[in-house]
């Protein structure tokens, strides 16, 4: 069964009696019997919630935060992540120091 609305002219007049009512400090059961006779016909749950749920209320909030993790930014270009810490010279000293160790008989542990 579709649901059935209320027409603008309706529901800006029993919305202004809520309204009125609310301001008035008045309980939301008087404001409920305002919207009755202004042709409400739904129940005190309906009417707060619509209350609520108006355009004019939702005015002035703000937007909810965002969630979740931000995004990742993208590593500085020209930056590489380097395994190891010694230059092409420096490595390429270690490693023909360690070849002559070896062949002079020395282990590995000890070439180094």
């Amino acid at each position: 069964m579709p649901r059935k609305g209320y027409d603008e002219a309706t529901k800006s007049a029993f919305m202004q009696g809520v309204s009125a009512a609310r301001a008035a400090g008045q309980p939301w059961v008087d404001a409920f019997q305002a919207a009755k006779e202004a042709g409400y016909t739904g129940t005190l749950g309906g009417i707060a919630k619509m209350f609520r749920e108006n355009d004019e209320k939702k005015a002035g909030r703000k937007e909810p935060a965002k969630r979740g993790w931000p995004k990742r930014k993208a590593p500085a270009s020209g930056r590489k992540r380097r395994r190891h810490f010694y230059d092409e010279a420096t490595k390429a000293a270690i490693v023909s120091a360690a070849l002559e160790a070896r062949k002079a008989g020395k282990k590995w542990p000890d070439a180094l």
